[in-house]
């Protein structure tokens, strides 16, 4: 079964966001009405762990990142993570047992707190690369003391330039997806979150690149923090923590619902996530 997140974004630009699950089965899809209760829909529970109080590291791939993104961001994610669009997540605390009667992790989402922007030069200097090769990179730019040491709470979210493509699992960014989260086990610094936003060049216009890639950063930080661990395939087990049965995370559930953040310099385009306890889509306001 092959799932793919693609939002229509101002009508006509489509922003693509995914976790690692996802191919492409088109490339648009119409704006839909996702205020109604879609009472088919339901995150469960898989056992795995969240990340309980996000602290959001935004990395620039590089000065070739589009200006517009490179100039929003600090204020987007320190605004975004310390929103009441993160209060209502503690409907997917864990401490409840997961489907297969495996005992939670017990953590408790709550807001977060985020960095000022990291600028690297990635010693990985091809524009085709692959999420492999991101993860090595991460690792590197830890080492050298440009990123912060993680923890369990920290997730990096990885901005591009355009002229970078990245490849995961044969799909190709900007044609097969938009954006994607992920989560591995690193031997010598644990928990390793981050998240993979291209920017993709049929955005020419920057007041559309950053309506895009706040959106993105959005859909894939709430999927990150409510299911750390995605796992392959369509059928989702542990580790994996909230998806519905067939592998769709929070955001995935409500593909084109957009909302505004207020931030403390601009208002930012941000997705909508599905709420169990509400039935619906929402955002927290």
């Amino acid at each position: 079964m092959t799932k793919i997140i693609f939002a229509t974004l101002l009508l006509t630009l489509p922003a693509l966001a995914k976790n690692k699950l996802y191919t492409a089965n088109s490339l648009l899809v119409p704006k839909i009405n996702l205020a109604a209760p879609l009472a088919s829909k339901k995150l469960i529970y898989f056992g795995g762990p969240v990340i309980e109080k996000v602290h959001a590291v935004p990395v620039y791939w590089s000065n070739r990142v589009n200006s517009s993104i490179q100039n929003a961001m600090d204020d987007f994610y320190s605004s975004y993570v310390n929103s009441p669009h993160m209060d209502w997540l503690n409907e997917y605390n864990t401490n409840v047992n997961a489907v297969d009667g495996r005992s939670g992790t017990n953590q408790k989402i709550s807001r977060g707190t985020s960095t000022t922007p990291v600028l690297i030069q990635p010693l990985l200097t091809s524009k085709q690369i692959t999420d492999e090769q991101i993860q090595t990179e991460i690792v590197s730019q830890i080492d050298a003391g440009t990123l912060p040491r993680p923890d369990s709470n920290t997730l990096y979210m990885i901005h591009f330039p355009s002229d970078i493509s990245i490849s995961i699992e044969g799909m190709s960014s900007c044609f097969s997806f938009g954006g994607y989260h992920n989560g591995s086990k690193n031997a010598k610094y644990g928990d390793l979150f981050y998240s993979v936003l291209p920017d993709c060049a049929f955005l020419k216009d920057n007041e559309a690149s950053l309506s895009s890639a706040t959106f993105v950063a959005s859909h894939e930080l709430i999927e990150a923090v409510t299911d750390a661990y995605p796992t392959p395939g369509s059928s989702p087990a542990y580790p994996q923590a909230w998806n519905d049965t067939g592998g769709s995370e929070i955001a995935d559930l409500c593909q084109n619902g957009q909302s505004t953040l207020a931030g403390a310099k601009a208002n930012y385009n941000i997705s909508l996530e599905w709420s169990n306890t509400r039935g619906t889509c929402y955002d927290g306001k």
